[in-house]
């Protein structure tokens, strides 16, 4: 177990996913690795939030501290080369994917796991 980053998939996978709207595609290949969020966007494109962190200390929160992220923003990852591996379990199985990516745009989606 470790952190992970959400991917919103808003392009065409290579296979039929039933209940893709359901899914919550998890990933441990993108940079942040802070539950942030990544976007496979239609013109397939690589997508990322960017943020700005409030720090507010607390007797309540687990750590002394909660922080907030302020003024989201979704930014083009122009500077990524590499691969990211995205999955989700579904009521129909577990689907994998692995997404190419040169320069923040996505060369091509391989399916790496499916249910029969």
């Amino acid at each position: 177990m470790g952190m992970f980053d959400y991917i919103r998939v808003e392009c065409e996978l290579p296979s039929e996913v039933p209940d893709i709207e359901k899914a919550e595609w998890q990933s441990k290949d993108t940079p942040a690795q802070y539950l942030d969020e990544y976007f496979l966007t239609p013109d397939g494109k690589l997508e990322h939030t960017e943020y700005d962190t409030e720090i507010e200390k607390t007797d309540e929160a687990p750590f002394g501290f909660y922080l907030h992220r302020r003024n989201c923003r979704r930014v083009f990852c122009n500077k990524f080369t590499g691969s990211i591996r995205f999955y989700a379990k579904l009521p129909s199985g577990r689907f994998e994917f692995c997404a190419f990516v040169e320069w923040g745009k996505v060369i091509k989606i391989i399916v790496i796991e499916k249910p029969k």
